[in-house]
Formats: structure tokens, sequence, C-alpha cells
């Protein structure tokens, strides 16, 4: 859970995930980043396509398209969720 960005600038992460990660295919879960900066938040949010990464690239594309649910947090909270078909919707 550490390549949302430099280190320096989150405060708080966390990952809840549905199922054992046997396969990275079925996995669903929330991811939660709290960000020191609001400006780091954002810039997390265009440099991973308002997806959160884990440490390798391949696996963090698998998960993206499982993942039911991102939230990404500063003082206000980004609400993101993605349908079936990979559209991204975010709430701030």
């Amino acid at each position: 859970m550490a390549s949302y960005l430099a280190l320096e600038s989150i405060r708080r992460d966390a990952l809840a995930t549905d199922r054992l990660w046997i396969s990275f295919d079925v996995v669903k879960g929330s991811a939660e980043v709290l960000y020191m900066r609001r400006s780091a938040a954002y810039q997390a949010m265009k440099r991973y396509n308002i997806i959160v990464l884990l440490s390798e690239e391949t696996v963090a594309h698998r998960q993206a398209r499982a993942l039911e649910r991102v939230r990404i947090c500063n003082r206000n909270t980004a609400q993101i969720s993605i349908d079936d078909k990979d559209n991204i919707y975010m709430m701030l």
C-alpha cells in the first residue's frame, strides 16, 4: 500500500477485501488513503486514473477492475464508484 505518491504525503492508508487474495481477478473490496494535502490527493487521482494502485502496476490493473468502491480522503471525502463496465464515478 505504499505506491500512491511519495510516502511523506500520506497520513494513513487501509485496504479491506471481501475475499482471500487467491486470484487478483476476483478481489473485491475498498481502499482508503488519507493525504496530508489536498493537492497530493488530486495529484494521485490524476496520476493513477482515480484508482488506488498496489506495488506492481499489473496487479493494480487487475485489482482496479474488481474494486467496487475506492475512497481517497483528505479533509473532504472523494467517494469513487466503479461499475461493471469500468466506468468511474466520483462524488466530492
